[in-house]
């Protein structure tokens, strides 16, 4: 038969135990919410690109066409930074969190 200390200590392990679960699973669905974000960014960013070039006058719109590839490029590697830092702070947090 346990003692009320040796239960007491197993109710709070437990408790503990299922808070950090809980905890590690609402930053997952954070972090997965976060990435989702970061890529709607970039495709928002590239979707408004295209749509803005096809207003363009026809002699702009062959010296933006010309360009396009670099733009994305560059919006694409900017998405990769944000993923790559959202990424790096749930880490980080993550890291904290076990600390404590």
């Amino acid at each position: 038969m346990k003692n009320p200390l040796q239960r007491t200590w197993q109710q709070a392990r437990h408790q503990i135990k299922s808070q950090w679960r809980k905890q590690q699973e609402r930053l997952a669905d954070q972090l997965e919410e976060l990435d989702s974000w970061a890529i709607d960014i970039v495709n928002d960013a590239l979707e408004r690109t295209d749509a803005q070039i096809q207003e363009l006058p026809e002699k702009v719109k062959h010296q933006v066409a010309a360009a396009t590839p670099k733009i994305k490029k560059t919006v694409q590697k900017t998405g990769d930074q944000l993923q790559s830092q959202v990424k790096k702070t749930a880490r980080q947090v993550w890291r904290q969190l076990r600390e404590r």
